[in-house]
């Protein structure tokens, strides 16, 4: 297993999801685009922890930047989780109340 690439595919997918979260708000593709930046924090934290279990059963081998990688990606999918998340759920309150004015 490749730690250095677990890291930064972390940190790429946490941040992505971070990022695309935020469309919440437009009707009906909201609601996608919200699970969709779920599915990349679910990925960020999985790979996140991958890494984050390789160092602690073998710390020697890893540089002090990549387990930061690590950690960094881990807490980016956490946020995006608990983001993704409430944004899902405005894009549901989103979507019902312009489908309702329109």
């Amino acid at each position: 297993m490749n730690k250095n690439k677990n890291a930064v595919i972390s940190i790429i997918t946490g941040t992505a999801s971070l990022c695309f979260c935020w469309f919440f708000w437009y009707p009906g593709w909201g609601i996608l685009v919200s699970f969709f930046a779920l599915a990349l924090a679910i990925v960020a934290v999985i790979s996140g922890k991958k890494s984050k279990k390789v160092y602690k059963n073998n710390s020697e081998s890893f540089e002090d930047n990549q387990y930061r990688n690590a950690k960094l990606g881990f807490n980016l999918g956490v946020a995006g989780l608990i983001i993704s998340s409430l944004c899902i759920i405005l894009a549901i309150f989103s979507t019902i109340f312009f489908k309702i004015q329109v």
